[in-house]
């Protein structure tokens, strides 16, 4: 059983956008006798958000933050790919979104500077959406 580590990193001068992936390799053997392997999700971690959130300009409009953290031992999330090779290339280089393979020790190191930016980043502030001044208007009769 081997673990696979992928990230894909899309940051841009506004927007925090990176992706962690961590995948297990199982080695299944069909009924002829044949070897094959399977890989399965283990844990993902995604995080997109807004960086100008404290801009004095419009950008500071767009306070907008999404965290996402799946882990499990039996995620329902799976991979069709037969050999290592096959499911590396699809991964880093036919898929939809290709990601950069890494190693364990930058996955948790990642993780970690992700979860730091989530935890900073400022929430909501209700009080100044729940206390609003009246508008100032006329009323004819």
């Amino acid at each position: 059983m081997n673990i696979y580590f992928f990230y894909k990193n899309e940051n841009n001068s506004s927007w925090y956008d990176f992706t962690l992936e961590a995948w297990e390799e199982n080695d299944n053997t069909y009924v002829e006798g044949k070897r094959a392997s399977s890989f399965s999700l283990m844990e993902k971690v995604s995080i997109h958000m807004a960086k100008n959130h404290t801009c004095k300009t419009e950008r500071r409009t767009f306070h907008c933050a999404r965290f996402d953290h799946e882990f499990g031992m039996n995620l329902c999330m799976g991979h069709s790919a037969k050999s290592i090779n096959e499911f590396r290339m699809a991964k880093t280089e036919n898929g939809y979104y290709p990601m950069t393979e890494t190693s364990h020790k930058n996955f948790q190191r990642f993780k970690k500077m992700m979860l730091t930016i989530y935890h900073n980043y400022p929430s909501v502030n209700y009080t100044a959406h729940l206390f609003k001044d009246a508008p100032a208007c006329r009323i004819l009769f």
